[in-house]
């Protein structure tokens, strides 16, 4: 006999919302932003589904995410700067990135979870997980050209130019990081690995 797998459609479908904004800016840009806010359940406790289809809630916190994407485009210069925010539960671990028209994808950041869910989960907190600023040079067809400017390294270090680097360079930084980095495993599995870090430094 097979092993039972839940689907998560229908009242178990985690709710998502987002609006969108089109600008053409007064130096012929065009500008998008993007806000939003997605949040689902874990359904694997006992009787979270049930209670989900009965009354449309569950006792099992809410995972939250909320987000906001502003995107300029300069097709003179041809490049487009995308600056994100993103908050929520900082539980689990979070990842965002674009994917360009060629099916290239490009990592926007990566968030290592704080605590543990029953902590985390509960305070339905707005932490802060993901903030970044790139510049991504385009191909005439709009496709990513194969390098991103990292916009909030640069201001953040008052460099006067920007630097570039090769898009599997700059994906490699973020899936190279441990998921584990960072992260007490105390209350995740009885462990004080990463419970230290940089406290004897």
């Amino acid at each position: 006999m097979g092993r039972y797998k839940k689907t998560y459609d229908d009242y178990l479908a985690p709710k998502d919302s987002a609006h969108l904004k089109y600008k053409k800016l007064l130096n012929g840009n065009q500008q998008y932003k993007i806000t939003g806010q997605y949040g689902g359940v874990n359904h694997a406790m006992p009787g979270s589904s049930e209670m989900q289809e009965k009354l449309g809630l569950s006792y099992v916190p809410t995972l939250n995410v909320r987000y906001k994407i502003i995107i300029d485009i300069d097709t003179i210069n041809a490049h487009m700067d995308i600056v994100t925010y993103i908050t929520g539960d900082a539980f689990p671990n979070c990842e965002a990135f674009i994917v360009g028209p060629g099916g290239q994808a490009i990592s926007l950041g990566i968030h290592v979870r704080k605590g543990a869910p029953p902590v985390s989960l509960s305070l339905n907190a707005d932490f802060p997980m993901i903030a970044s600023a790139l510049r991504l040079p385009l191909n005439n067809n709009g496709s990513f050209k194969g390098t991103v400017g990292d916009e909030l390294f640069r201001q953040a270090n008052k460099y006067p130019k920007l630097s570039y680097h090769k898009i599997v360079d700059w994906n490699y930084r973020f899936t190279s990081i441990p998921a584990n980095s960072g992260h007490c495993m105390l209350l995740e599995k009885a462990s004080l690995e990463n419970c230290f870090n940089g406290l004897f430094k």
